[in-house]
């Protein structure tokens, strides 16, 4: 019986092992493509089963989309202030809800994705009525002790007033916005300043929503983006993430 041709068997060898490579190649590089995300428990959104968290519909739209990629994603939980100091250095990838400032853009991509989201002045409902609140000047007008969340920016005009230290002194700035809320309930603040619908929600899961209420005072409407550290992700897996969201979003109801 002829025995096998040497040089088939070299050449199956190699194609079998150059197959196995770029296999364990492919393997590896979707292994190692992980992204760690902002999260945290002031998000009082519905407690969704698949996550075993309250998670808002924001966070499950990027998750959809990073898993899209071949992606895997783990939900870091901290407070807003210390997630832009560990995403500036690389120890957190991804975070929602940031406005477009110059310094956040020395360190972080910006998605072009993006939520509009006016800023409301919440106060106790029978409170409402009591003082006319139509600017932010007014507040200092009437000493109303306002509670905000530590390195949040609310719009320009509130930060350059910060700069007087009269209505800086009205300022409450908290890392929680369920204490924010707590506070306000029992009176030891004013007012909170909070986005429309998360504030909304967030009262509804804190039975609130007839203690408090948005005011017709909108400080501000801005967007809000997804940030991505400049130091662990690449400008084009930011890119691939805004195509997979505009896909996603274009399947919405």
């Amino acid at each position: 019986m002829a025995c096998s041709n040497p040089q088939m068997l070299i050449m199956k060898s190699t194609v079998h092992c150059l197959f196995i490579l770029l296999l364990g190649v492919a393997c590896t590089t979707q292994a190692q493509c992980r992204k760690t995300i902002r999260w945290n428990n002031d998000n009082l959104q519905q407690f969704d089963p698949a996550y075993q968290k309250n998670i808002s519909s924001h966070l499950k739209l990027l998750h959809k989309a990073i898993t899209q990629l071949d992606c895997q994603v783990t939900f870091l939980e901290m407070p807003w202030g210390r997630s832009l100091v560990e995403l500036q250095h690389g120890r957190l990838d991804i975070m929602d809800g940031a406005y477009k400032t110059v310094e956040r853009q020395q360190f972080a991509w910006y998605s072009n994705f993006a939520f509009d989201a006016p800023l409301v002045l919440f106060m106790r409902t029978e409170d409402i009525r009591k003082n006319a609140i139509n600017s932010l000047p007014d507040i200092l007008k009437y000493q109303l002790k306002i509670g905000t969340q530590h390195n949040v920016i609310y719009s320009d005009e509130f930060t350059q007033l910060l700069n007087d230290k009269n209505f800086a002194s009205l300022v409450y700035a908290n890392t929680s916005r369920k204490a924010l809320w707590n506070m306000l309930k029992i009176g030891r603040i004013d007012g909170v300043i909070s986005e429309l619908t998360p504030g909304l929600s967030e009262l509804k899961s804190l039975n609130l929503s007839a203690q408090i209420s948005p005011s017709d005072f909108v400080i501000s409407t801005q967007a809000t983006y997804f940030i991505f550290s400049k130091k662990t992700v690449t400008y084009d897996f930011v890119k691939a993430v805004d195509r997979e969201l505009l896909k996603l979003s274009s399947q919405m109801p």
